[in-house]
This record gives structure tokens, C-alpha cells and sequence, in this order.
């Protein structure tokens, strides 16, 4: 005669509910391993922490180079889905001066090149893009990571590449504004 203990049809529902929470959160945890589900939140919270500096540093460019406020700065964000990162939000920023628009948009941070010449003369692997554009021209930034640190490249119409900064950012903004 089955007892209650080797019999999965005579056992209590709380200890087939025990059983089938155990065996799904197995089940959850041999899937996230599978999928790098841990590294995805991991490399996804770093590209997102990236896109963040990025725009807090523009941010700063802009109160520095508009200290009467003549521009409005809209904080947004954008839905992307990549392979493997999943489906997340990520800031971007709106910048307007009375008719003109300009967008500073995250593209993805799996980047499908590198530069055989990046702004340090070396192969660069990067590692995001963010594109800074009117709705008709556009300038591609890249982001590199040299010793933990972010540095972002913006790449010309003949694939030179420049690092990013204060003077740069003016000079696309002038251009893209006008």
C-alpha cells in the first residue's frame, strides 16, 4: 500500500503546491543561467548608467553655454529592444531653440563595428551608440570604455573619429540648430 510520502496522488495539496514552487524555481533558475538573464540586468544597468553620464554632461555643456536658458531641454525616453539586453527604457534628451530640434537618442549598446582608427589611433571596439540629430542629419557618438571610464567618439561623414567634449558638442549643436 502507497504511503502518503512516495505517492505524488495522495499527497496534500500544500505539499504538491511546496513541490511545484521548488521544481519552478528550479526550473527559473536553470532558464535565467541558460539566457545570462544576470549578466543581461548587469550589462544593461551599465549601458543604461553610460547613457545617464552622457546626458548629465551634455546637461552641464548647456547651463554653461546658455546661462540665460534661451534653450528648452526636455528629458525623454526611448524604447529599445536588443538581442542581448532585452526590452528597456533609456533616457534621451530633447534640445529646442524656437523652431529647431535636436535629439540626443540611444541606439543600442551592442555596436556592430569597430573602428580600425578610433580618435586614439588605435582599433576600438566600442561598447553604445547614441545618435545626436535634427530628423535629417545626424552625428553617431560612440562610447568606449578605456580603463572603466566612458569616452565617447563622435564619428565624421569620412569615418574619422574625434573624442567627444565641450567644444565638439557646441559645434554640432551650432550646426544642427541652424
Amino acid at each position: 500500500m502507497p504511503n502518503e510520502e512516495t505517492s505524488p496522488s495522495l499527497k496534500s495539496p500544500e505539499a504538491k503546491g511546496r513541490e511545484s514552487l521548488l521544481s519552478f524555481r528550479d526550473f527559473l533558475k536553470a532558464k535565467a543561467d541558460k539566457l545570462g538573464v544576470r549578466d543581461r540586468h548587469r550589462r544593461r544597468g551599465e549601458w543604461l548608467g553610460a547613457i545617464h553620464r552622457l546626458l548629465d554632461q551634455i546637461r552641464d555643456w548647456l547651463r554653461e553655454s546658455d546661462p540665460e536658458g534661451v534653450l528648452d531641454i526636455e528629458p525623454y525616453e526611448v524604447s529599445r529592444t536588443e538581442q542581448d539586453l532585452g526590452t528597456y527604457d533609456a533616457p534621451a534628451l530633447k534640445i529646442r531653440l524656437g523652431a529647431g530640434e535636436v535629439d540626443v537618442r540611444p541606439i543600442g549598446r551592442e555596436v556592430p563595428f569597430m573602428a580600425i582608427r578610433g580618435a586614439s589611433g588605435d582599433a576600438t571596439v566600442f561598447a553604445g551608440r547614441v545618435d545626436i540629430t535634427d530628423g535629417y542629419r545626424k552625428y553617431d557618438l560612440y562610447r568606449e570604455i578605456n580603463q572603466g571610464k566612458d569616452l565617447w567618439q563622435i564619428s565624421d561623414e569620412r569615418n574619422r573619429f574625434t573624442y567627444l567634449n565641450a567644444e565638439w558638442f557646441e559645434r554640432i549643436r551650432q550646426n544642427l540648430l541652424s
